[in-house]
């Protein structure tokens, strides 16, 4: 595996630990953020790291952000830069 593609592994991992994060939170009452979206970027992202293949597997959720989060929302912002460096490395 090349330097890039690690890296944007450790990413995905980080990244994933802040969406298991915000859909405890959301499941407590303490975030605004949708449950079902929550668990569906939780799904994507597990498959963005078993696939690691852009020409195989596009994710959605960065659709939703931009047509349902605030714009300025820490872990959006987060998500969509994982899914440019996604795309960026995976498609090789």
């Amino acid at each position: 595996m090349d330097a890039e593609k690690n890296r944007c592994l450790i990413e995905l991992r980080r990244v994933k630990v802040l969406v298991e994060r915000e859909l405890q939170l959301a499941g407590e009452g303490r975030s605004d953020k949708s449950l079902f979206q929550l668990r569906q970027i939780l799904k994507e992202l597990s498959t963005m790291e078993r696939v690691q293949a852009k020409s195989v597997f596009m994710p959605y959720y960065p659709r939703v952000i931009v047509d349902s989060w605030d714009l300025n929302d820490p872990l959006g912002q987060e998500l969509c830069s994982l899914a440019t460096l996604y795309y960026t490395v995976m498609r090789g």
